[in-house]
């Protein structure tokens, strides 16, 4: 006999239902229209790179970069963040591209975390960037861009925290891995770590980061979002530090009342293109965290997707009038009406259960009656009111809900 295989997932890597996945793709659509309004052209690269172009980018969290040595004996390494890979890419590319190069990226990325609630191995990110630009105005627009993500998916209530490494550069980078910890850990944790990592003056470093004032750079962000609407979304935070060693200037975080995760982290890095070839490529971007921001959307009653893209279905009630079904799924489709064909000839009772089940909200039905009349039998499965009426109201009663 057959040994069955259990089927079971990998710790840390997950399923998504057509229903999840209707919810990720409506976030997915909604963000890339914000992106591309802004002018920003999508770009994807591997899942795989040689390893030693992920390595001493990442800083403190690098021990989580998947890496193995393939059949080939190469040693390789799974995208860790997007960012790496672009900078890469544009090594690479440098001298075919338009600079400013605005790119936009949306794929999956690979960490070894311990996995807990909210985090896993593999997890989708939508970023942004801007490459080409050392000048403070790229850093307005990537901001601004920010706030007219979260304003369209729905956010009322989204600060944008900023601060600038320049006013962090003569602190060594494992304290401000550490100071990074301060909403989490607390300023009294904050310290006790700092002083564990053999700085006894780590309450007087935490009291001057803290006292910081905002830059000459920071101060024309909080200008350029005022001056945009976005004023009160936008406020100068010095404890946010962003823990990727390739930060160089300003960073930031999206932050919404009643989650306590930041949802979205952004900083300028002027060198890491530089590590590839002698070109020097500023950047300036942000990391999209989608699964936080989905969750965020739920919590605040943001994501009401439906649960199928199905919004129609025709009963299948006699094989011989298949081809006027045809007919008008295919009239339907050509209206914007996403319309499927029950495949089995099957009891209607059992066709409306399915389209029931699937939350299908319309059934159209055309039996031998409604054939010798020239009409449809038009059941709402939302509000049970089923309708007698020639296929063309039929259609112009569907799209009125769906437009």
């Amino acid at each position: 006999m057959e040994t069955k295989i259990e089927p079971k997932l990998l710790k840390g890597f997950r399923d998504f239902s057509p229903q999840q996945m209707l919810k990720r793709n409506y976030v997915i659509q909604k963000v890339r229209d914000v992106m591309e309004s802004y002018g920003f052209d999508p770009l994807e690269v591997p899942t795989l790179e040689y390893q030693q172009i992920l390595t001493g980018n990442i800083g403190a969290d690098e021990k989580l970069i998947f890496h193995f040595v393939d059949d080939g004996g190469r040693e390789v390494a799974m995208r860790y963040d997007q960012t790496v890979g672009a900078c890469r890419y544009i090594a690479m590319n440098y001298h075919n591209l338009a600079m400013p190069f605005k790119r936009y990226q949306v794929q999956n990325v690979f960490r070894a975390e311990n996995t807990q609630k909210g985090r896993y191995r593999e997890f989708l990110q939508m970023d942004a960037d801007i490459f080409g630009v050392d000048e403070v105005g790229a850093d307005c627009e990537m901001i601004l861009l920010t706030g007219d993500i979260y304003k369209h998916l729905g956010f009322t209530d989204f600060i944008i925290y900023v601060s600038d490494r320049a006013l962090l550069k003569d602190i060594s980078y494992e304290v401000l891995v550490t100071i990074d910890k301060l909403d989490k850990i607390g300023k009294e944790g904050v310290i006790s770590e700092i002083k564990e990592k053999g700085y006894q003056d780590a309450a007087n470093i935490v009291e001057r980061v803290l006292s910081l004032e905002p830059n000459e750079r920071i101060q024309a962000i909080l200008d350029r979002a005022n001056d945009a609407g976005f004023g009160e979304h936008v406020v100068f935070d010095p404890s946010i530090m962003r823990s990727f060693s390739y930060s160089t200037g300003t960073i930031w975080e999206v932050k919404v009342d009643g989650y306590g995760s930041s949802l979205l982290g952004g900083e300028r890095f002027d060198s890491l293109v530089s590590r590839f070839s002698n070109l020097q490529v500023p950047g300036v971007g942000f990391g999209l965290g989608f699964d936080r921001t989905i969750e965020a959307m739920e919590v605040k009653g943001l994501l009401q997707t439906p649960q199928t893209n199905s919004q129609a279905m025709i009963t299948l009630f006699n094989n011989g009038y298949m081809k006027t079904y045809l007919d008008y799924a295919t009239r339907l489709r050509n209206a914007g009406v996403h319309t499927e064909i029950y495949p089995v000839e099957e009891k209607l009772g059992k066709q409306f259960k399915y389209a029931d089940r699937k939350g299908i909200r319309f059934v159209l039905t055309i039996g031998d009656e409604e054939m010798e009349k020239e009409v449809v039998k038009l059941k709402n499965m939302q509000t049970t009111k089923e309708q007698v009426i020639p296929f063309e109201v039929a259609v112009d009663v569907i799209k009125q809900v769906y437009e």
